[in-house]
């Protein structure tokens, strides 16, 4: 069962104390006359990047993202924006680069369609994902090729009106904890199980490798907006530590 979350709105960007993970909502729809600010804000690599998206509004999407990732960034660390260097790591997860690569800041981004989600913690990487809720007629065709052996057998339990949502909810939380470890789809999807029965909140069950470290993980799904859900990866830490930030619209 997906619990509620409380999404507090806010123009200021709060401490973070190591005790807390940051998650921000931020719209991509309709960002009006401070889209001429978020040009502003991105790096040159950035800006040719976002001119070789083909459609117009997935080229303003990662304009707004990124200028929001970046203000997040510029305010957790008390720096000028002209300060905030970003890199890549071997599987393409963003980290802090240049002169901060020792900084003890972790992020992680994720969008879909029109919202994208930034996560935020210090002293540990975390890992974040945002799907749209759509009809997936395949889905169990999806499962079979991605889900683990367990999954399956827990999606093909699940009622008809419930399989739409234990899939997304199981890919959500897969994809969080493979962003997490920055591997990318080199870390097979179904070495490892993810829990997520409909009764109870989800929860990382196993992993394949070393049975012992899934209890180590705070593996969680939220609702983002209507039609959207969200999930989030962290190692060793607790869920009550996690706070909801949505940008002004």
């Amino acid at each position: 069962m997906i619990g509620k979350v409380s999404w507090e709105e806010s123009a200021t960007i709060p401490s973070l104390p190591e005790s807390e993970v940051h998650v921000w909502r931020i719209p991509l729809v309709n960002p009006g006359k401070d889209l001429a600010g978020c040009l502003g804000d991105l790096s040159a690599e950035e800006l040719e990047r976002a001119n070789q998206f083909h459609f117009k509004q997935d080229q303003i999407r990662y304009m707004v993202s990124h200028s929001h990732l970046r203000r997040l960034l510029a305010s957790y660390l008390g720096l000028e924006l002209d300060f905030i260097q970003l890199s890549l790591g071997k599987y393409g997860k963003p980290r802090l680069g240049g002169n901060l690569t020792n900084v003890d800041l972790h992020f992680n981004m994720a969008h879909s369609l029109d919202i994208a989600l930034v996560s935020f913690c210090r002293g540990k990487s975390i890992g974040v994902d945002i799907e749209h809720l759509r009809p997936m007629p395949d889905l169990e065709q999806i499962a079979a090729r991605f889900f683990s052996e367990r999954e399956n057998v827990q999606l093909a339990k699940l009622a008809e009106e419930q399989k739409l949502e234990g899939f997304f909810t199981c890919w959500t939380c897969k994809e969080a904890f493979i962003k997490n470890l920055g591997e990318g789809l080199s870390y097979p999807l179904d070495q490892f199980d993810v829990d997520f029965n409909p009764e109870k909140p989800p929860r990382l069950a196993s992993i394949h490798s070393d049975p012992n470290e899934a209890g180590q993980w705070l593996l969680t799904s939220f609702p983002v907006a209507d039609g959207y859900l969200g999930a989030l990866a962290v190692q060793d830490m607790d869920l009550s530590r996690v706070r909801y930030f949505s940008t002004p619209a």
